[in-house]
């Protein structure tokens, strides 16, 4: 079963409409223009969420991270409620 909440570098190069050498390619560009940084700890996945609203602001933001601890909060979350009761 996959994250609902994160992406991977070819999820995000779909939803860019761009193949993922291209979207590796262009990534610091992107992220100099207020596209979201993937998550910290979560080896190169981005927030969906974060990433559908990049887009739908018309690639606008305000400013990278911006609100990523939000996101990180929601994510956690669901890392709870998926996982509670399991003991590691």
């Amino acid at each position: 079963m996959s994250d609902p909440l994160t992406m991977t570098a070819p999820e995000v190069a779909r939803a860019l409409s761009l193949s993922i050498h291209h979207f590796r390619h262009r990534r610091r560009a992107l992220e100099a223009i207020g596209f979201p940084r993937p998550l910290p700890g979560l080896c190169a996945r981005w927030s969906a969420r974060q990433v559908s609203d990049w887009i739908a602001a018309g690639g606008r933001a305000g400013g990278p991270n911006a609100t990523q601890a939000g996101y990180i909060a929601d994510h956690r979350a669901y890392l709870e409620t998926r996982y509670a009761g399991r003991s590691a």
